[in-house]
């Protein structure tokens, strides 16, 4: 499980965006996202630095909690 602060998130439209892009890379992956606390918790094989680019390009720059 990694944690992410995703300051940019601020609605539920943003949160199913990034949980789209990220289940576009990995299928199984679970994204939990906290829009109160702008972070997602997201459970997956990927390195953290894959999943920060895939947030990136997607229009969420996001720091690692």
């Amino acid at each position: 499980m990694i944690s992410f602060l995703v300051p940019d998130m601020s609605c539920g439209g943003c949160a199913n965006a990034i949980t789209r892009a990220i289940q576009k890379i990995d299928p199984k992956a679970v994204v939990t996202p906290d829009l109160p606390a702008k972070s997602v918790a997201i459970e997956t094989a990927m390195p953290v630095e894959q999943v920060q680019e895939v947030l990136l390009k997607a229009g969420f720059p996001a720091s690692q909690k």
